[in-house]
């Protein structure tokens, strides 16, 4: 598949697809709005994406339903200046998505009502933000699948 320029290859087997993407001319890029509407034109053709990873890109707010139609199982927004997440952000990966990485963004507050439904999050990763204290509206949700090994990585 070819789009602005850049050639993705979507790599799969029984566990998921992988995703990578080249330009025969050097580094180019997409918006992350760009990147979305791809994955979701593609979904039925990628199926299970095993990992998303997005850095350096501007994405202030995860709004509603930002992954809507995708089956993801790793999550990484990485320095993408992200302030907040929206309930509903992660609608459609409750049961699906294991990993969610966010670390060194702009978050001053847990993301609670976006990440509570997450029943398959095993790992979650909030390093690096600018987040306070841990209650009241800001207290951790209860994860069934995270242990306290893989807990949380707040700092």
């Amino acid at each position: 598949m070819k789009t602005n320029g850049i050639q993705f290859n979507f790599t799969g087997g029984t566990t998921g697809t992988v995703a990578t993407a080249a330009s025969a001319n050097g580094p180019r890029s997409i918006s992350v709005d760009q990147l979305m509407a791809l994955l979701k034109r593609l979904q039925a053709q990628i199926g299970l994406l095993k990992v998303l990873v997005i850095r350096d890109s501007a994405i202030p707010t995860l709004g509603a339903r930002f992954f809507d139609g995708l089956f993801i199982r790793r999550v990484e927004l990485a320095d993408c200046g992200i302030a907040s997440v929206e309930r509903g952000a992660f609608a459609g990966l409750e049961s699906v998505l294991q990993e969610l990485a966010l670390p060194r963004n702009r978050l001053v507050r847990v993301p609670t009502a976006a990440i509570a439904g997450l029943s398959a999050l095993t790992k979650l990763d909030l390093s690096y933000n600018e987040i306070g204290e841990l209650a009241g509206e800001d207290a951790l949700p209860r994860f069934a699948k995270v242990g306290q090994r893989d807990l949380l990585y707040l700092i």
